[in-house]
């Protein structure tokens, strides 16, 4: 596993906090989690989980667009928690997405693997080493967790 922490604070440069969601799945907590024995965590994955992101994230993720009267097409970065090449083709298809707009999640899952949570900061660390975004550009990170649940949080790129 990875670790990972990241430093937010007010501020108009940079990435800037517009919005975040939570969506969870219906009838997918047995999808993805974690059970707990003697010999400690073990983590439970269906292998129906990227079939069931494809049946309600576009529903859920547009709808938290449309909030700010965006399209997916309007958003050029998708910062995507790699939990796995399936998931992250899902996403990429059902938003028909170019490779480039998610480069960061597929090398970050290529370099280092699922590490749970703390993918996400690698992704994100890589997506601002990469020094893409320009002023105005959106950037949607979306986390996939247990439950299953959807985080989204919605950014500006601003200088």
């Amino acid at each position: 596993d990875g670790a990972g922490c990241a430093l937010i604070a007010p501020g108009e440069s940079g990435l800037v906090f517009l919005d975040s969601a939570s969506f969870l799945i219906p009838g997918s907590q047995h999808m993805l989690g974690y059970d707990i024995r003697d010999q400690g965590t073990h983590l439970v994955l269906d292998k129906a989980l990227p079939d069931r992101i494809a049946e309600f994230a576009p529903q859920m993720i547009n709808s938290f667009l449309a909030r700010h009267n965006l399209t997916s097409s309007q958003i050029p970065w998708w910062l995507v928690h790699p939990g796995g090449f399936k998931i992250l083709n899902v996403i990429k298809d059902r938003f028909q997405l170019r490779p480039e707009q998610m480069q960061w999640s597929t090398e970050t899952l290529a370099q280092y693997g699922n590490m749970s949570s703390a993918a996400l900061m690698f992704v994100l660390s890589s997506f601002l080493k990469s020094k893409v975004a320009k002023p105005g550009d959106r950037v949607l990170v979306l986390g996939i967790g247990p439950g299953v649940s959807l985080e989204a949080i919605l950014f500006e790129w601003r200088v």
